[in-house]
């Protein structure tokens, strides 16, 4: 007997799912000639020759993109759907960029990062 199936959550009809954001921003940098990449969150927990091991693909918060700036400097992008929330090690994140002087964005649209790419 196969597992009961689970009801889906509909996205709501307004908003922006943060894939998109996502989609948009890093288009939006290689469009521009930057190179950017999407980090890989979360964790794992999986067997190899018998041993399991906890894999973790990221620190906690994170951001979505990092791209790299023509002056040399990161650009730390954290994207979020229209209603998303920072969770509090992303705050703790973008805090500390702050502090050291590192650019970092907090992007519901590709329109919060184009400053960056053309200040």
């Amino acid at each position: 007997m196969s597992a009961p199936l689970r009801a889906r959550r509909r996205r709501p009809a307004t908003g922006t799912p943060e894939a998109l954001v996502k989609r948009a921003v890093l288009d939006g940098l290689h469009a521009h000639g930057w190179p950017a990449w999407k980090i890989n969150s979360g964790a794992v927990v999986a067997e190899h020759k018998g041993k399991r091991r906890y894999v973790q693909f990221s620190f906690a918060g994170a951001p979505d993109i990092v791209a790299l700036m023509p002056d040399g400097r990161t650009l730390w992008v954290e994207c979020k759907a229209d209603k998303g929330r920072l969770s509090e090690a992303q705050r703790a994140f973008a805090a500390l960029c702050k502090e050291r002087g590192t650019p970092w964005v907090c992007a519901r649209s590709w329109d919060d990062v184009a400053p960056w790419v053309r200040p």
